[in-house]
């Protein structure tokens, strides 16, 4: 025990330090799915957007921003809500979860790999500076919560405590009444936790089940068959009728659970679940956000997640569907085979972002490490492992430090400009344009705790409006802002957000509205949308004398 939770202590140290690299830009959803939505319940005050948590769509469950109220909440009840603490509490809390996650990881690998310590000492440096996983896991995604309960329920998946029959042969004639005989009810078992944190991680990300529907599939047929030399129909539906008295209750009542808490916050009886699905699958909404084409997650999203790791998992791959290599090596195929299935269900989904497939990188890492062991030249394979490393550890510093860290900035920007504003008239209000692409920047969450006496103003592209209104104001600045100047009341506006290209279209017009620049940005080298820019400008309202 000792031991462990040495080794738990060293993982959450590692698991803090990336804290850090959670200070650049990724997605939206890492902000608006979850920190503001937390401020809202406790402040009341945070932007939600429409795709998510209007009655009318009710797409996500309002368990995971929960996660994060309920600190904020305990915070401010005994006024400990410093602005430094609710910016890296959410964090912190991922840290720690990511941190049992690691532990579960870490023991779920030595089953997979048959307990080779070669191969361990190759998951374990390839895991633990995997630029994805650092750069994901303390951020307060959706994804990251699903990896850490999947790698949670993976531990005790594999976990051969339950109340299965006796595998030993019998040859009296009694031995088959014998089995049934034996077979009762399990108690509370390691696949009782397993489901239970399956379900948790369903209702929050829905497409959890795609990986774990295979995976429980063939945990019910080993549960039937275990220990039957000839089929019998009698054993086989005692066993079924057990199989789900046992464990049918573990998978209903998260979701149930989770029907109540959707229904009291939606204000109606409403499921999050069959909202996501039907609006996902059926009606195909999530191609509003993007499309791309359906080999995307092979060519391009995984090849950049693993770098040169891909090299690994290609060979073991074709070993996997050539010979029997699996067989040799005593490495349990079931989890890859799930994790293919995973990614090529996901692939028949129009938008596909990277994030999507971080649950099932470290279900790759056990077999990428199991190939680079398999090879006979001792120099090739320390070669590989540094360069697999090496290119991990440039990705996290860039990705991490560098790219997209020009919304952060700008944040702290405006905080002190608050500030500086409040200390001088604290009963003002500070308006804040944002004239950049829909959801780029933290909101009221993020300027804590001056969002009282802040009014934020964004871009709006939401799915009611027949026209986006960013879509309008990037094709045309200037008409767009004589049009809606007084009509939303921005002359009010004391600081302007936007990006440097946007701005030198639109520098005469605010000058003319007496406006200079405050501050201008370093955002990134590459940007990911011609909408954005290398550097991001902010303007002040110039005050009169």
């Amino acid at each position: 025990m000792n031991f462990y939770r040495q080794r738990f202590y060293h993982v959450l140290a590692f698991r803090l330090c990336c804290c850090f690299f959670s200070s650049t830009w990724f997605v939206p959803d890492e902000y608006f799915q979850s920190v503001e939505v937390a401020y809202h319940l406790v402040y009341g005050k945070g932007h939600l957007s429409w795709n998510v948590w209007l009655p009318e769509w009710a797409l996500r469950s309002p368990l995971h921003p929960l996660i994060y109220a309920f600190p904020f909440w305990l915070l401010k009840l005994f006024s400990l809500d410093f602005g430094f603490i609710i910016r890296w509490i959410p964090n912190i809390i991922h840290a720690f979860l990511f941190a049992i996650a690691d532990i579960c990881f870490i023991n779920w690998a030595k089953s997979v790999i048959g307990f080779s310590l070669d191969a361990l000492y190759i998951i374990l440096p390839i895991y633990f500076t995997n630029w994805f996983i650092i750069y994901c896991s303390t951020r307060t995604l959706s994804n990251t919560l699903e990896c850490c309960l999947m790698l949670i329920a993976l531990n005790f998946y594999t976990k051969e405590d339950g109340n299965y029959v006796e595998t030993k042969k019998k040859n009296d004639d009694n031995f088959e009444e014998e089995k049934l005989a034996k077979f009762s009810i399990p108690k509370i078992d390691s696949f009782c936790i397993c489901l239970i944190f399956v379900s948790i991680a369903g209702v929050i990300r829905p497409t959890t089940w795609l990986l774990w529907i295979p995976l429980c599939y063939g945990h019910f047929v080993f549960y039937l068959l275990e220990g039957l030399d000839v089929i019998n129909q009698e054993i086989i539906t005692k066993r079924m009728e057990e199989y789900i008295l046992s464990y049918s209750p573990f998978v209903i009542i998260i979701p149930f659970f989770t029907f109540l808490l959707d229904s009291f916050y939606y204000g109606r009886p409403t499921s999050t679940f069959f909202n996501f699905f039907h609006f996902n699958i059926i009606k195909s909404g999530n191609a509003l956000f993007g499309s791309h084409p359906w080999h995307w997650y092979f060519t391009q999203g995984l090849p950049s997640i693993l770098l040169f790791a891909s090299i690994p998992l290609f060979t073991i791959l074709v070993k996997l569907i050539r010979s029997r290599y699996y067989v040799d090596i005593r490495l349990d195929r079931r989890y890859i085979l799930c994790a293919g299935l995973y990614i090529f269900s996901l692939s028949l989904i129009a938008h596909k972002e990277h994030r999507f497939v971080l649950p099932i990188i470290p279900i790759l890492l056990p077999y990428i490490a199991v190939e680079i062991n398999s090879y006979k030249n001792e120099f090739l394979k320390k070669w590989l492992i540094n360069l697999i490393i090496g290119s991990n550890l440039l990705a996290i510093i860039y990705f991490g430090l560098i790219h997209q860290r020009g919304p952060y900035v700008a944040n702290n920007k405006i905080v002190q400009y608050v500030d500086e504003k409040l200390q001088k008239d604290n009963s003002s209000t500070i308006y804040v344009l944002q004239l950049m692409p829909c959801f780029s920047m933290p909101m009221y969450a993020g300027l804590h705790p001056y969002a009282q006496n802040v009014s934020i103003t964004m871009l709006d592209c939401g799915i009611n409006n027949t026209t986006d209104e960013s879509e309008q104001f990037h094709s045309s600045p200037i008409p767009w802002l004589n049009k809606n100047w007084f009509s939303k009341k921005l002359y009010l506006t004391n600081l302007i957000v936007c990006y440097q290209h946007i701005f030198y279209k639109i520098e005469s017009f605010l000058m003319q509205k007496g406006f200079e620049r405050h501050s201008v940005i370093f955002h990134t080298y590459f940007t990911s949308s011609s909408r954005q820019h290398s550097k991001i400008i902010l303007l002040s309202k110039i005050e009169e004398e």
